[in-house]
């Protein structure tokens, strides 16, 4: 009797336990921020994001497309001459997706020690969570979600390549340091555009970043004692079209929907 007692018990924590780990989770408990590291593949716009212990794919309706638990790399690392490295992974990996497949940065930091940034991997899975390929970096690395099938990667703001969803890496040249806001979406392989309210790059692999186009369009419309609050963007093509909410030092307030080139850096206003 106690031990049917006993299971009657524990019985709720069990199932509570399956379900915070299994249901519990949705796209709405995903930051604003996260949402808006989209990627954008054939018409539907994919958000991806990670838990410490899952992987997640949601469209950007809110839909689940997957959901994979996490496979940490090893823990246990060889070094020279016999010696052996013990490794933990303290915060939860960075996510980017392919058209099917994703791809995970790990960084570990030893038992003994705080940082190792020695030991980094991305890690590229199937759709179902299976492992492709495990590439190994020699310090920190930045993944992005792009499009055509590759994910962005950037060992410092100089070193970047392309990796393909079977792991293959193909270096390329760019004129400026890569910087990314919170919010950014790539321009094929042309460059991409980046900003959160007040500040916009548009950049172009092999013409460099534009940090003064929308200011400067904006400041010959309005001359000064302007500020400006960027609400939204959206590729078309090769041009880039934002919304920003003008605010004069009078508080009257404009709203303008520009269209920015990422080939020539021109721009018009459009409504």
């Amino acid at each position: 009797m106690k031990k049917i007692l006993f299971l009657m018990a524990i019985l709720p924590m069990i199932l509570f336990s399956a379900c915070s780990d299994s249901n519990d989770f949705s796209f709405d408990d995903i930051d604003d921020n996260s949402k808006q590291n989209k990627v954008y593949y054939d018409g539907t716009f994919y958000v991806p994001y990670v838990t410490n212990d899952y992987a997640y794919k949601f469209s950007e309706d809110g839909t689940m497309i997957w959901k994979n638990k996490i496979q940490y790399p090893a823990n246990i690392i060889s070094e020279s001459y016999g010696e052996k490295t013990e490794l933990e992974y303290k915060r939860k990996p960075t996510i980017a997706l392919f058209r099917k497949n994703y791809a995970l940065h790990f960084i570990s930091s030893t038992i003994t020690t705080s940082y190792v940034t020695k030991y980094t991997y991305t890690c590229i899975y199937t759709p179902d969570g299976k492992l492709v390929k495990q590439i190994t970096h020699n310090g920190n690395v930045n993944i992005y979600s792009w499009t055509n099938d590759v994910v962005l990667v950037s060992e410092d703001s100089r070193k970047t390549y392309w990796l393909s969803s079977t792991g293959d890496e193909s270096e390329f040249e760019h004129k400026d340091d890569l910087i990314f806001y919170n919010t950014y979406i790539p321009i094929s392989d042309i460059g991409y555009v980046t900003f959160h309210s007040t500040d916009f790059i548009i950049c172009n692999f092999q013409k460099g970043n534009n940090t003064n186009v929308l200011h400067e369009f904006i400041r010959q419309k309005y001359e000064n004692n302007f500020q400006i609050e960027i609400t939204s963007a959206k590729v078309q093509e090769t041009d880039v079209i934002v919304n920003v909410n003008v605010i004069m030092k009078s508080n009257e307030k404009y709203n303008l929907t520009l269209k920015i080139s990422s080939t020539t850096f021109a721009c018009e206003e459009i409504s």
